[in-house]
């Protein structure tokens, strides 16, 4: 997945907070179809917006954030 559309996803993410459904669906993306590169990670900080959901207190969110986090394994 190039840059641009994980910007897109990490913006459609921040937008989405409140929106369990999506971001959950946002993430499954994220986990599924980027391949992370330090240099993905750090043109789309998509690290810091999944790490956010690492406190939300919903158990679906907290599970697959960290299995997203796996991004962050650079």
């Amino acid at each position: 997945m190039e840059s641009k559309e994980v910007l897109v996803l990490v913006k459609n993410l921040e937008q989405s907070k409140t929106n369990d459904e999506t971001v959950l669906e946002i993430l499954r993306t994220l986990e599924k179809d980027v391949v992370p590169t330090e240099k993905l990670l750090r043109e789309t900080k998509v690290g810091v917006e999944v790490n956010k959901f690492k406190k939300s207190s919903n158990t679906c969110l907290l599970y697959t954030s960290d299995a997203a986090d796996e991004l962050d394994g650079v």
